[in-house]
């Protein structure tokens, strides 16, 4: 259960993290030079090829503009595998030496043939039914209002789960209060925010003690596992009650902060586990310096045991030049990406 919680708690960060730094500085610098690229390049007398390569081995795809033609071109390490020829008229595909014309009228031809096949055959299996099986108009119209009563009973008892998940989802966020779980330190330009983990597992186990004693909740699960599988609410009771105190001393052993400085400095501690146990302490640390005057950043963050080698360092810088993201695992295999970008252009990379 220690595993379970610590590596959600991990990653919730590490995603928090990265989001909130790559969606407006990365995005929009790549989305600005692939724009301008597109709009730079004249497509009738240059082709524009998307390449991948893997060591020694390259494939690409060349797409080229001729007027009113579109040609791609598939290639494996520069040997053409096919060409296909999109015109007004058709669609030549090419593989080897033999070329084969798809006229588009063709291909409507074919398509309306097929639905007047699959009506026929539609209509001879109708012929074929007895008199006697199809269903009158009165039950047919009983039919309808039946389905119709069931769409609505089906309507109102999602609205009702709905209610209920929400109602206990909003009492469970309330035992979280700021105030009663987080410190905060303002001084001189800075601001600290670090977790009271105390109180935070008091007021985790309030909120889900409450939860397993939710008769309408209950309800719920029982319903949703009878239709779809899954644990009941007495064996989510059990489970609870048999990790709890478990759960909880985890929760105590959390120190997690955030500092905020005035010059861009933000530093984030979290960590996970007691000293005295036989599980080892899991901690993320992150450092990053944040210009958004010059649209820069710098960010590191480090995931392993404490007072060991670290497991995975994530390193990531951006600004209006350049971008990098590198992360080494075991402190000797990494992935790195580097691109310059020049006049909001990508230049190299």
């Amino acid at each position: 259960m220690k595993k379970l919680i610590s590596c959600l708690l991990v990653v919730m960060m590490l995603v928090s993290v990265a989001s909130a730094f790559a969606e407006s500085s990365d995005l929009t610098i790549k989305n600005k030079a692939v724009l301008k690229f597109l709009n730079e390049t004249d497509r009738e007398t240059k082709d524009i090829a998307l390449q991948i390569q893997s060591k020694e081995e390259v494939d690409d795809v060349v797409i080229r503009f001729d007027n009113d033609n579109l040609h791609l071109v598939p290639r494996h390490n520069g040997v053409e595998q096919s060409h296909i020829h999109l015109t007004p008229a058709g669609i030549y595909v090419g593989s080897a030496d033999k070329v084969t014309l798809l006229r588009y009228d063709t291909i409507v031809t074919i398509v309306d043939d097929f639905a007047k096949e699959v009506v026929g055959l539609l209509e001879q299996i109708v012929k074929n039914i007895p008199a006697q099986a199809i269903p009158s108009d009165a039950e047919i119209n009983e039919t309808v209002n039946h389905l119709a009563t069931l769409a609505t009973e089906v309507a109102a008892q999602e609205a009702s789960d709905s209610i209920i998940v929400a109602s206990a989802a909003m009492s469970f966020a309330s035992k979280f209060k700021p105030e009663y779980i987080l410190d905060v330190k303002d001084d001189q330009g800075s601001v600290e925010i670090s977790l009271r983990s105390e109180a935070f597992a008091s007021a985790f186990a309030d909120a889900v003690d409450e939860l397993m004693t939710n008769p309408s909740l209950a309800k719920l699960v029982d319903r949703k596992a009878a239709e779809q599988g899954g644990k009941t609410f007495a064996e989510a009771q059990v489970e609870w009650l048999k990790y709890r105190e478990e759960t909880l001393n985890a929760l105590r052993s959390i120190e997690s902060t955030e500092k905020v400085e005035e010059n861009g400095h933000w530093v984030s501690h979290f960590q996970i586990g007691e000293e005295l146990s036989a599980v080892k302490i899991l901690a993320c640390d992150m450092d990053s310096w944040i210009d958004a005057e010059n649209g820069e950043l710098e960010t590191k963050t480090t995931l392993g045991f404490k007072n060991e080698e670290p497991l995975l360092v994530y390193e990531f810088a951006v600004s209006p030049y350049s971008y990098r993201e590198k992360l080494t695992a075991g402190g000797d295999s990494l992935a790195e990406v580097k691109l310059s970008v020049q006049d909001n252009q990508i230049s190299d990379g």
